[in-house]
C-alpha cells in the first residue's frame, strides 16, 4: 500500500471510531508507529480535523466523514476495468463475483490477487485471504483451500493482535464451521467476531457477522436468538444503505419468521409433491433466478447441499431441469 492510498484509509479507519492508538493503527497498516505519528501529522496539515495526542488516541472531530461514493454493479465493473492490474481493482472485481453468486470465480480471483501480493504485506493479504475464506465456503467440498488461508489470516491477526485482524479471523473461523454443520463453535467464533468488530467501530463487517451467527443459532434450534441477531444486522444494515447484505439479511429474516400463508404451504407441499420445507425455499430461490453459489450463500449451506436438494426436488417433481421444476411447481400451486 503506498502513502496515498493509507493516508485515505486511515481516514476511513478512523470513522466511527472514538479513539485510535497510534500502535493499534500501526498494527493495522503494517507499518511503525513512527510512521503513524508522521501520517496524523500530514493528514492535520492537509486539513483533515483530527483530534487526539501521542501516547493517548486519535478521533476525526465528529461530523467529519469522507462521502460514499455510490455505485451500481456496471459503473463498478467499468471503473474496475479501466482501474487494469491495480490491486484494488483485482480484489474488487472478486467482492463482485462473490455478490452475483460467482464463488468459484472469486475465489479464483483472489488467488491470483494474493499469489501477487507480497507475504510482507501483511494487512492486504489479511483482507484478501478473508475474501478466499468467504468464496471457498460458499463453494462447499472439503474446505482444505479454506483451512489453509485460515492458517495464513491467524497468523497474521496472531501477530498484530489488533481487533480488525482478528475479527476477521473468528469470521473466518465461524464461516468455516458453519460450512461444516458445526454450528456451536461457528456460534461462538461469530459472537467472537461480532464483539471485536463492534470494539474496532466497523459496524457493516459486525453486521455481516451477525447474520452468520443467526444462520449459527437457526442451526442450533435457537429460533428467537436468530431473530434477534438477523434484526439487529438488518437494522444496521439499513442505515448504512449496504443493499446487496440487506437482501441477505432479510432472506434469513424471512426464513425465521414465516407468515401464515407460508406456515401453512409446507404441509400443503408434501402432500402434492413430497418436497420438504428446505427443497421448496430451494424451488423458490431458483425461480427467482439465483445460481447454486448464491443460494447456498442466501442460506448459509453449502453449494454441495444446494445441489443434492436441487437433484432431489427434480427426482420428486419427476423433471428434467431447474426450469421444468420451477414450471411443474407453479402448475402445483407451491410458488
Amino acid at each position: 500500500m503506498n502513502r496515498t492510498d493509507r493516508l485515505v484509509a486511515m481516514v476511513m479507519h478512523l470513522q466511527g471510531r472514538r479513539l485510535v492508538r497510534a500502535e493499534d493503527m500501526a498494527g493495522h497498516f503494517s507499518v511503525s508507529v513512527r510512521t503513524i505519528y508522521r501520517d496524523i501529522a500530514a493528514l492535520g496539515e492537509a486539513g483533515v480535523p483530527i483530534a487526539g495526542e501521542a501516547g493517548v488516541g486519535y478521533s476525526l472531530v465528529k461530523g467529519y466523514h469522507l462521502p460514499p461514493v455510490m455505485l451500481t454493479g456496471d459503473e463498478a465493473a467499468a471503473l474496475f476495468d479501466r482501474s487494469g492490474a491495480h490491486p484494488a481493482a483485482s480484489l474488487g472485481r472478486a467482492a463482485m463475483a462473490l455478490d452475483r453468486g460467482d464463488a468459484r470465480s472469486a475465489a479464483e480471483l483472489t488467488e491470483r490477487h494474493l499469489r501477487r501480493l507480497p507475504a510482507k504485506n501483511r494487512t492486504e493479504r489479511a483482507g484478501a485471504l478473508e475474501l478466499l475464506i468467504r468464496a471457498e465456503t460458499a463453494l462447499g467440498g472439503d474446505h482444505n483451500r479454506a483451512r489453509s488461508a485460515l492458517v495464513e489470516l491467524q497468523g497474521i491477526a496472531d501477530t498484530a493482535h489488533t481487533p480488525p485482524l482478528l475479527a476477521s479471523a473468528s469470521l473466518a473461523v465461524g464461516l468455516i464451521a458453519l460450512a461444516e454443520h458445526d454450528a456451536d463453535p461457528a456460534r461462538r467464533a461469530l459472537e467472537d467476531a461480532v464483539d471485536l468488530f463492534e470494539k474496532s467501530g466497523a459496524p457493516f463487517e459486525a453486521a455481516r457477522a451477525r447474520v452468520g451467527l443467526a444462520c449459527a443459532l437457526e442451526s442450533l434450534g435457537r429460533t428467537d436468538a436468530a431473530v434477534v441477531e438477523v434484526s439487529r444486522a438488518l437494522e444496521e444494515l439499513t442505515r448504512l444503505d449496504a443493499r446487496h447484505e440487506m437482501a441477505a439479511a432479510q432472506a434469513v429474516r424471512d426464513r425465521l419468521t414465516p407468515t401464515p400463508a407460508q406456515m401453512a404451504t409446507p404441509g400443503a407441499t408434501r402432500e402434492k409433491s413430497g418436497l420438504t420445507t428446505r427443497e421448496l425455499e430451494v424451488l423458490r430461490l431458483i425461480s427467482s433466478g439465483l445460481s447454486n453459489p448464491a443460494i447456498a450463500d442466501r442460506l448459509c449451506i453449502s453449494e454441495h447441499t444446494v445441489h443434492r436438494h436441487v437433484a432431489n426436488t427434480l427426482t420428486k417433481l419427476d423433471v428434467p431441469s431447474r426450469s421444468a421444476a420451477v414450471a411443474q411447481a407453479a402448475r402445483l400451486g407451491l410458488l
